[in-house]
């Protein structure tokens, strides 16, 4: 969809024709209705579009693609009333949450779907996504210098990745490969773009880079086939005779699920929302670490990234770890005894 609205944007702007506007208006009606940031992307085109034609002084055309973008918005007023309601929602209440700095690093999940910062671990993800921005800005760059008919391409993907970053900061945090899926079409065009310009550029640095390029996709495919982020939560059934802990809410179902013995650690009406666990009156819990002081032997279930976060509260109360398995995905079951 997101492709078929930019070819005819394109071509839009260079020369209307009547059955071209009337597909493009039913594209970004559709557009709107089917994805979740379908109003962002055509808000886009149309700020672009009207300001290209208000710095040219084309007057003729800035009425048209007012009244095409004015007709688009007008036929999906129903839906983007439910989204305004749903946004006001989630603003208060969301799975996700926006970091100026680290929310950035969601944009790796333009070049391979992979929750963003989840595999930063691994060095060659890291790499991976180093060479794939660099590839990106060389694509970016040489529609400025040598394909300048992809100037405006360049414009419309920056100002997307601008929009989208802004209304995560100021309304509700969006900046997510699952909502931002809808500009992998652009990098595969600039990535394109990129390496041809590196070839007449530098030959032998085109040769290398292609194929270190596709030896590290290569290796991110297989890993995804081979489960790499999926989370095994029957592995916590392995545990019989411990208390099972954590303040991940995420992970809070699934090790009750397996385990009778599992505690959520902290306050569960402080917890978003649409996680469910709110609702269920019943899940096991305790307000503090301090409960852990009351048995010899336990296991907490958390994320590496933020195992630093209960690990002081363990050491306080003489807890040294005895094991500790991965269960996928970044998350981890971990075994304690007091000492």
């Amino acid at each position: 969809q997101t492709l078929i609205s930019l070819i005819l944007f394109i071509k839009l702007l260079t020369k209307i024709k009547k059955n071209e506007l009337i597909w493009f208006i039913l594209i970004n009606i559709l557009i709107i209705y089917s994805h979740n940031l379908g109003v962002i992307w055509v808000l886009v085109l149309a700020l672009f579009s009207l300001t290209l034609f208000l710095l040219k002084k084309n007057y003729h055309q800035l009425f048209i693609f007012g009244i095409t973008f004015f007709s688009i918005f007008i036929f999906c007023l129903p839906w983007i009333y439910i989204a305004f309601l749903q946004t006001k929602e989630a603003s208060h209440s969301f799975w996700l949450l926006f970091d100026p700095k680290a929310s950035l690093k969601e944009y790796n999940g333009l070049f391979w779907y992979s929750e963003g910062k989840t595999f930063l671990g691994q060095i060659y993800y890291r790499y991976f996504f180093q060479l794939s921005f660099f590839i990106l800005g060389l694509g970016l760059g040489s529609t400025f210098v040598k394909y300048k008919k992809f100037i405006y391409l360049s414009f419309i993907f920056i100002l997307n990745l601008l929009v989208i970053y802004l209304f995560s900061a100021l309304i509700t945090p969006v900046l997510h490969p699952r909502y931002i899926s809808y500009l992998v079409i652009f990098v595969i065009i600039f990535n394109f773009l990129g390496f041809h310009f590196l070839s007449k550029l530098f030959r032998p640095a085109f040769y290398l880079l292609f194929f270190v390029y596709f030896f590290l996709l290569s290796r991110i495919i297989f890993d995804t086939y081979q489960g790499l982020n999926k989370i095994d939560y029957q592995k916590i059934a392995q545990i019989k005779n411990r208390i099972i802990y954590t303040d991940e809410s995420m992970a809070i179902l699934p090790c009750l699920f397996y385990s009778l013995n599992c505690y959520f650690i902290g306050d569960l009406q402080k917890e978003p929302i649409y996680l469910g666990v709110r609702q269920l009156p019943n899940i096991a819990k305790v307000d503090s670490w301090d409960a852990t002081s009351d048995h010899k032997q336990i296991a907490v279930v958390y994320y590496d990234s933020q195992k630093q976060r209960f690990l002081s509260e363990l050491l306080d109360r003489n807890f040294s770890e005895k094991n500790s398995i991965s269960l996928g995905d970044g998350l981890y079951l971990s075994e304690f005894d007091q000492n």
